[in-house]
């Protein structure tokens, strides 16, 4: 699964990180590869409790 990463710099010099596609899934980093490393950590978290809430509906 490819995801999509938009990635703005705010005007504080830090930058902001989202996936398209997921709301909510954004993270801050001090450096551009730290708000990338956080949003795609949420992103695996986001997708592996999607799966275990679909699989407890299915048993």
């Amino acid at each position: 699964m490819n995801l999509t990463i938009e990635i703005e710099q705010e005007e504080d010099g830090r930058f902001l990180a989202e996936v398209i596609g997921f709301p909510g899934v954004l993270a801050y980093g001090q450096i551009r590869k730290e708000a990338v490393a956080r949003v795609q950590a949420l992103s695996l978290l986001n997708l592996s409790i999607l799966i275990f809430s679909t699989l407890r509906k299915v048993n």
